[in-house]
């Protein structure tokens, strides 16, 4: 496309949007002045990509492996695309029948994790209890409540950071941080 002299365009964002599932989403206007040919109105482009997010709907308490508890109607984190979690504020636990890869994980309540949890990206969450299991992955995790490690197990390249108080308990405190994974707490860690 060819722009005449005199011609000025103006580039700009459109407020973000978010709904269930989705991320925020930028929308750009592109408005050109005086208008070329019959441009007469913005042209909108986009969405630009958007990362989708699944998002809890279940109980507070309630269950990561029933597909029910997902808007979705699927249970996240088993298939080959690795998604982004949204647990918002609820309090979940993972189950213990199946283990889940996730890309990145968000909310601010309580999760326990009561079998493996793979984490690819940067990761938070208000509470974490990990019973006998084992969270591995790259992505680092900050936990900015409390947390219970017992008998815990946690590998890869990535940081934990636990923000609030947190008890280690069990006799595998050797493998709570193999392979390079470290946790990082600037307040105190009960270790017993």
């Amino acid at each position: 496309m060819c722009v005449q002299e005199n011609k000025s365009i103006e580039l700009k964002r459109l407020p973000g949007i978010r709904t269930l599932g989705l991320h925020s989403a930028t929308l750009l206007a592109l408005t050109i002045s005086p208008p070329l040919l019959l441009a007469e109105t913005p042209i909108v482009i986009g969405p630009l990509p958007i990362e989708a997010v699944t998002s809890w709907i279940g109980p507070n308490g309630g269950s990561w492996d029933q597909a029910a508890n997902w808007h979705t109607g699927i249970v996240p984190g088993q298939g080959s695309n690795p998604e982004n979690i949204d647990l918002l504020d609820f309090d979940t636990n993972t189950g213990s029948t199946k283990q889940f890869s996730v890309n990145s994980l968000m909310g601010s309540g309580h999760l326990t994790v009561s079998r493996a949890l793979g984490l690819a990206a940067a990761s938070s969450l208000g509470a974490l209890t990990q019973r006998r299991t084992t969270i591995f992955g790259s992505g680092n995790l900050t936990v900015s409540g409390d947390a219970t490690l017992h008998m815990a197990v946690q590998i890869g390249s990535g940081t934990t950071f636990l923000q609030g108080n947190t008890t280690v308990t069990g006799s595998n405190l050797d493998t709570l941080g193999q392979d390079g994974l470290r946790l990082d707490n600037p307040k105190k860690i009960s270790w017993t």
